[in-house]
């Protein structure tokens, strides 16, 4: 009878069993090792699904391009979208292009596809009046491990005429993009363009009036020469590259070359004191035809201080007005252009 041991080492039942137990240990560390990069590889897609997601709210929270992706529907039925749409606020033009659309494409680097889009309605969904949901189904094509599809949506606010047909929409901001013309602020910047821009009409520097000084440290830069002579940007200011010389916009819709050209030159400012006592109202006009007047600091909490300029006078009007007996003193600052 043959033995299966030797006295001096292991036997082979042992290493058999050594083996089997060590090539267990191994499969299962190597299926715990393929699971891992599975499921992070999936938190990935998932993360860059938020972001897409994030980045169509932002889209959609601009009322011309929602109008513009949403346009021909009726919430009264559930309606297919198969594209979102977006634009480049260039201030002249709104030219809308192509942002995401259905299966044609893929996104991010996990390669998301979006399968179907759709417009809900208002009692499918369970909303009150002006209220909607924009469904999105997303496809992770490369994720083997976990869900493969996952379905999101948005919440569009809405205005219809009589017959449901959508007459303005628009969504809340996402939280993590800054969009291409989003509510989440007044500004807003596209892609890599460095130039911002104020999402609704023009800007007025001051406090309380249009009154108030802006102080800019370091160098101004006007630019935009191509920029039309309009009614609405009448006494707007440019600078020419070609003929090196400033411009000013015209009521006659026409640019006017401004003489002495390259730089805006004032003489140093004179400064003026008007005072006010025992709850009066103190009103003064420059005689002089300053080309700007303006308040030096804040006046004291027993009064209040202001300047404006008269366009029937065509001067500067100073204030000082005292709420009880004590003096209030306003200081202003005037400068003329230089000959």
């Amino acid at each position: 009878m043959i033995k299966l041991q030797n006295e001096k080492g292991f036997s082979l039942v042992q290493l058999i069993i050594s083996l089997g137990i060590m090539s267990g240990i191994l499969y299962v560390s190597f299926r715990i090792v393929q699971d891992q990069t599975k499921l992070g590889s999936s938190s990935s897609e998932d993360f860059e699904i938020i972001q897409i997601q994030d980045e169509i709210r932002s889209l959609l929270s601009d009322p011309a391009i929602c109008m513009e992706t949403f346009k021909g529907t009726n919430i009264e039925e559930d309606q297919n979208i198969a594209t979102i749409q977006g634009t480049n606020p260039n201030g002249v033009n709104t030219n809308f292009y192509e942002i995401f659309a259905e299966s044609a494409k893929q996104y991010g680097q996990s390669n998301i596809r979006i399968l179907k889009m759709k417009l809900g309605t208002r009692e499918e969904d369970g909303h009150l009046i002006g209220e909607v949901d924009f469904w999105i189904e997303y496809k992770k094509t490369k994720v083997t491990f976990g869900v493969k599809k996952t379905l999101r949506k948005i919440k569009i606010f809405i205005g219809t005429d009589n017959s449901g047909n959508l007459t303005t929409c628009h969504s809340v901001p996402g939280v993590g993009t800054q969009g291409y013309r989003s509510r989440a602020g007044l500004w807003s910047r596209t892609g890599v363009n460095q130039i911002l821009y104020y999402d609704r009409g023009g800007v007025v520097i001051g406090d309380g009036q249009a009154g108030a000084d802006l102080t800019i440290e370091g160098a101004l830069k006007i630019g935009m020469s191509n920029v039309q002579c309009l009614p609405k940007i009448v006494g707007a200011l440019r600078y020419v590259q070609e003929t090196k010389s400033f411009e000013t916009c015209l009521p006659s819709n026409q640019w006017e070359k401004i003489e002495k050209g390259e730089r805006l030159n004032f003489l140093a400012p004179v400064n003026r004191t008007v005072q006010s006592r025992g709850k009066q109202l103190v009103t003064e006009v420059a005689e002089i035809p300053y080309k700007l007047c303006k308040l030096n600091g804040a006046p004291a909490s027993l009064g209040q201080c202001q300047t404006e300029y008269s366009q029937e006078q065509s001067k500067w009007i100073f204030q000082a007005e005292s709420f009880g007996m004590g003096i209030v003193s306003c200081e202003f600052s005037c400068y003329t252009s230089a000959k």
